[in-house]
């Protein structure tokens, strides 16, 4: 070995060499979303405290690499008609040890598992994260939640477990299914989206950006909260065409969408389209957004629409 070794001039291929012949993997190094420079020898085990991106690692296939997931990361059945690996990802995080949620990790259970690095989203309340690290662990962090931020982070989990080409192809089968971004045409439709829980999508949120890809118009503004509850004044000053209503099922939608109609003028109902759009395939921004069936732009469109 010592022999051939001497030939090789380079001190990056004599390593590398030197590894392969050991039998070790060679050492390969994966930059998080803020730049931060992580070495790993074999693909990392994780933790991961957020739906978003429990659900990311399963897509991608390296659901074996996750130690643990938050009390929220879950993947419903109904999605199996939208996405082929619904059952196989709802398997996965079913059968992963829960530790607590983003907001309130169970730091000792963490610990307990020794994984090599935990995965947040930057966006994440940041004293976890600092607890975190004071234990000693390794945070890998990602961008905040958002529509293309899903691709950007499917792209660097592809690189963390080596599973570029399954990250690549992912990514172009939800980009197939979602619009890019570009400038609404003059006289888009106005529209708003409401959750069953009552908020609204701001501009600046997933939901808010989802609508707009499709040519819909979004009634909150750039300065609005992301999430915000919509009052009668405002859903009458801003009159939107299109109500989106994000429910579990046709029952809740007629009953959020009589609530809102109460708010509104007498002739709402037949002046606007009311758009039910399955709860589940839109309440966490990962791939499952693929499976939202909102409708194209239609300025001509009235009344009500299920999809």
């Amino acid at each position: 070995m010592f022999f051939r070794l001497r030939h090789i001039k380079t001190p990056a291929l004599a390593l590398c060499a030197i590894a392969i012949l050991s039998g070790e993997s060679p050492a390969y190094t994966v930059f998080d979303a803020t730049g931060a420079a992580f070495e790993f020898s074999e693909p990392p085990t994780v933790v991961s405290l957020t739906p978003s991106v429990s659900e990311s690692v399963c897509q991608i296939g390296a659901e074996d690499k996750l130690l643990g997931v938050s009390v929220f990361c879950g993947y419903p059945a109904s999605l199996a008609a939208a996405d082929p690996k619904a059952e196989k990802i709802a398997a996965a995080l079913n059968g992963k040890k829960r530790l607590g949620s983003f907001f309130s990790p169970k730091y000792e259970e963490i610990l307990a598992l020794k994984p090599d690095i935990v995965i947040m989203p930057n966006s994440v309340e940041s004293s976890a994260r600092n607890k975190l690290q004071r234990l000693g662990l390794k945070v890998f962090l990602l961008h905040p939640d958002g529509l293309d931020e899903i691709s950007k982070n499917a792209k660097i989990l592809g690189e963390l477990f080596r599973l570029e080409k399954s990250a690549e192809a992912e990514i172009a089968a939800f980009n197939a299914k979602i619009p890019p971004k570009k400038p609404l045409p003059d006289g888009a439709p106005k529209a708003v989206f409401i959750f069953d829980n009552g908020y609204a999508a701001g501009a600046k949120s997933f939901a808010g950006e989802l609508i707009e890809r499709f040519g819909y118009k979004n009634i909150a503004t750039q300065n609005m909260p992301m999430w915000f509850v919509p009052q009668g004044e405002f859903l009458l000053a801003k009159n939107p065409q299109v109500v989106f209503i994000a429910a579990r099922d046709e029952n809740e939608f007629s009953r959020i969408k009589a609530s809102l109609l109460k708010k509104m003028p007498k002739n709402a109902e037949s002046k606007k389209d009311f758009v039910f759009v399955a709860l589940e395939s839109v309440i966490i921004p990962s791939f499952r957004l693929a499976g939202a069936n909102i409708p194209k732009a239609n300025p001509q469109k009235t009344g009500d629409s299920k999809n």
